[in-house]
């Protein structure tokens, strides 16, 4: 049975890996027609059991992707393990649980799926010890809700933490890129598994980030981006002292 569980909290981790085994599984010219990735709480069970039945074209195996596993119980816990024993050899399916508990034991995985657990691959993706620390998410889901005063305080417990000052200012510029991203795709009318495929990111990262995008001017996030350039500039030349400039744009992000 050609199944992988990836679970974990390091999204990275996990979309690189993703990406290595596509690139192993199919073939660049043919991966539009092998390659799918499908809510659980949206694919009707007919839908997933034709996709996984169906047979690769041009390719050694077609790839299914399904995500948000933990909001459908009837589809995790009575469909799917049934629909897992249909699968013809050249399907791949890779059941998804990422960002999500470390331990395989607190997975949302019942009885039912004992027999089927010895036959699925187990892909753990955690986060080393010297990544930023889960505060990390705070300071950037406040940003995307436009919540300073909860920014505020995730940054300031992550230079606590001893966090490097230009590494929290890596993650918020990559973060405000991707709403930038995002934004300039929802207004040109494209879907999200189109944005997906295009910035190259999971499915789950971009239903959020559509969520967060909405909250933004298209003319704002542009500028936002220059001003995080100068903050980059700023904070390697030592012009100005980190915190009070991460607080400072912390606040005109959120508050425009």
């Amino acid at each position: 049975m050609p199944v992988y569980l990836v679970f974990g909290d390091d999204d990275t981790a996990a979309l690189d890996w993703l990406k290595q085994k596509k690139d192993a599984w199919i073939p660049s010219a043919w991966r539009a027609f092998n390659d799918h990735s499908v809510s659980a709480r949206k694919v009707a069970v007919e839908e997933f059991s034709n996709l996984i039945q169906s047979y690769p074209m041009g390719s050694d195996y077609r790839v299914v992707v399904i995500y948000e596993l933990e909001k459908s119980d009837a589809f995790r816990k009575k469909q799917l393990p049934e629909l897992l024993g249909t699968l013809i050899p050249t399907t791949v399916v890779v059941l998804w649980f990422v960002p999500g508990p470390n331990d395989p034991k607190k997975l949302p995985l019942g009885a039912e799926w004992k027999e089927v657990l010895k036959h699925v691959e187990l892909v753990k993706c955690k986060r080393a010890a010297q990544d930023l620390s889960p505060t990390i998410f705070s300071l950037l889901d406040s940003l995307g809700e436009r919540r300073s005063s909860k920014a505020i305080v995730a940054l300031d417990t992550l230079l606590k933490q001893g966090e490097a000052p230009l590494q929290i200012l890596a993650a918020v510029a990559n973060q405000v890129r991707l709403f930038w991203q995002i934004r300039t795709m929802m207004d040109e009318g494209k879907k999200g598994d189109e944005m997906a495929k295009t910035i190259g990111i999971h499915p789950y990262r971009i239903t959020k980030g559509i969520q967060y995008s909405r909250n933004f001017k298209p003319t704002e996030l542009p500028k936002f981006i220059d001003w995080l350039a100068r903050a980059d500039l700023s904070l390697k030349t030592g012009k100005q002292e980190p915190e009070h400039l991460l607080q400072l744009l912390m606040v005109r992000i959120c508050q425009g």
